[in-house]
């Protein structure tokens, strides 16, 4: 995987490639054993860095430093403070496995999505706190 990388990891061999890119680095690795060819990558950054190059990897990085910047937020820590937890479990789960195209990487997302939704709908609690949003009201004498 690391001979494809560097072959690769520039432009990118294409998605959904890794497999040719790792036998078509093993031919040429003078490696004593064969563990076999077309096999998957056993790491999803290094799947996505050989299969979409620099570009695909840093996008794909910003997301999740995104995912997880929106789930530090205080709104967000109210409604669910485990999620930041679970997504860092799931990124380092993926350092040892390529799961990303199995239910389990996606559920972390979408669970992050719908905790989004409850924290906008939520009333903040420093807008309400004084007597709620009537006590901004002033009534007028007639």
């Amino acid at each position: 995987g690391g001979r494809a990388c560097l072959r690769h990891c520039a432009l990118g061999a294409g998605f959904g490639n890794f497999p040719e890119a790792y036998t078509e680095a093993f031919v040429g690795s003078d490696a004593s054993t064969n563990v076999g060819l077309d096999r998957p990558a056993h790491n999803v950054f290094l799947s996505l860095a050989v299969e979409t190059g620099v570009v695909g990897i840093t996008l794909f990085a910003l997301a999740l430093l995104l995912e997880y910047i929106s789930l530090r937020r205080a709104s967000m820590q109210r409604i669910a403070p485990g999620l930041a937890g679970a997504l860092v479990a799931i990124v380092v789960a993926e350092i040892f496995l390529s799961a990303i195209w199995f239910k389990y990487f996606w559920l972390v997302f979408l669970l992050i999505r719908v905790a989004e939704g409850v924290a906008a709908r939520q009333p903040d609690p420093l807008s309400t706190a004084g007597g709620g949003p009537r006590a901004a009201i002033v009534e007028t004498p007639a």
